[in-house]
């Protein structure tokens, strides 16, 4: 090859690197989802919404031995102002509102005669779990910017005699429009189910954050608290003040054509916390499953701050 020729090659490779490199440099500044990863048991995913506060998922494995659980579960959301036009190291928060509150969001079940099970009511065992970043296994850089996080994993669930009564898969799907929550929960024993819940929404109980809900098949505002139940596919919470909303919005396959719910497919409870509860089984109403049987959600969840 002619000096010049492997001149003109050199240029462009590094123009070419050059280019490469602003554009990747480019679509991590202008990336409305971030992976930060906190250590090894806790992650947090920033997604942002033209006109919108970042919104911030923290996802953290708790391990409790005292009442037998090892899973990874939604801790809390907020909304939340930065100093910078993104996260990273250095960025500090210059605002953060909390919508929800540290409960158990993805399910929890009772056994007659027993108490509730899984979620921060344990007896729930990891077997497995790989986070991804738009679908691929995930970096180990603490931050990395994306277009959609999941969480995947499987676990193993008990009854308060530590026997082994289903195994559970379950996805945590997040982008800058929301997180779905997904799961297949698979008996393994005979058990009479005595109250069940999926895809709960714990808001902040203060008036910049719940003080009116609506169920998403109506056309009316209520408040939260005594009569704020429906047999309805999801429930928004809101406020007049400041524009912030949640939402989660449940498919039909949970509830089982609300069978054994009571009139209360959703309903909001009011009290430390103003909390959405889709219920498949109301206390007290019963579902026996078998070994075979299987239980299905897919839920979104939807939240929004205006800047």
């Amino acid at each position: 090859m002619e000096r010049r020729s492997m001149l003109m090659a050199g240029a462009a490779a590094v123009a070419g690197a050059l280019t490469a490199g602003r554009s990747r440099a480019e679509a991590a500044a202008a990336s409305n989802l971030y992976l930060h990863r906190r250590n090894p048991a806790e992650l947090r995913i920033w997604t942002r919404r033209p006109g919108h506060r970042w919104i911030r998922y923290d996802l953290k494995r708790f391990v409790d031995t005292s009442i037998h659980l090892d899973a990874w579960r939604v801790q809390e959301v907020a909304a939340v102002l930065l100093s910078a036009d993104a996260p990273g190291p250095g960025v500090s928060e210059t605002g953060t509102r909390r919508l929800t509150t540290g409960a158990n969001y993805e399910y929890a079940i009772k056994f007659v005669g027993e108490a509730h099970v899984t979620g921060s009511h344990g007896y729930e065992r990891l077997r497995d779990f790989l986070p991804l970043l738009d679908g691929r296994p995930a970096p180990s850089a603490e931050y990395t910017p994306g277009e959609e996080f999941e969480l995947a994993q499987e676990n193993i669930v008990h009854d308060r005699s530590k026997a082994e009564v289903a195994e559970v898969r379950v996805r945590h799907v997040i982008t800058p429009e929301g997180l779905r929550l997904r799961w297949d929960l698979d008996w393994r024993a005979e058990r009479t189910v005595d109250a069940a819940y999926g895809a709960m929404l714990p808001a902040v109980n203060e008036p910049d954050v719940s003080s009116a809900c609506r169920f998403t098949d109506r056309a009316r505002t209520q408040a939260p608290g005594p009569g704020a139940h429906a047999d309805a596919p999801g429930v928004q919470l809101f406020n007049a003040l400041n524009g912030a909303t949640l939402s989660v919005e449940v498919g039909p396959d949970f509830f089982d054509g609300y069978a054994r719910s009571a009139g209360h497919g959703i309903w909001v409870y009011t009290g430390v916390y103003n909390k959405a509860y889709p219920t498949r089984v109301y206390p007290g109403q019963q579902e026996v499953v078998t070994p075979g049987t299987t239980w299905r959600l897919d839920a979104s969840y939807r939240f929004g701050h205006p800047t």
